[in-house]
């Protein structure tokens, strides 16, 4: 069995890392693969924000980030409790505590208006 390099990644350099989350990139286990999945999602990235100033605003900043935020917490929040909670009683705690930081950020997008 091989086992998938899975970075370190530092919050101060999260934007090294856009692109396809780390618990998707961990079913790629021949060598090599993820890594190059990920320099993959850096290209993406990268010519998304090149050609970003010809897409049209939906949402006014930071109020569509912050509800990208909420998905990928609540991506999160289902694969430590549904997933991996099944077979790890902390992977399920963890998940407990990201959905009550999930909760208050759903409420914010429902009842601010500036953020």
């Amino acid at each position: 069995m091989t086992h998938v390099v899975t970075p370190k990644i530092d919050p101060a350099h999260f934007d090294n890392f856009e692109g396809f989350r780390e618990t998707f990139l961990a079913n790629f286990t021949a060598p090599g693969d993820a890594a190059a999945l990920r320099r993959s999602a850096t290209l993406i990235a990268a010519m998304a924000m090149e050609y970003r100033v010809y897409w049209p605003e939906v949402e006014n900043f930071p109020r569509g980030e912050l509800r990208a935020a909420l998905a990928d917490l609540r991506y999160l929040e289902g694969y430590l409790g549904t997933d991996l909670g099944k077979h790890s009683p902390f992977a399920a705690e963890l998940a407990r505590g990201i959905r009550k930081i999930a909760d208050r950020l759903d409420a914010a997008l429902r009842t601010r208006r500036r953020f």
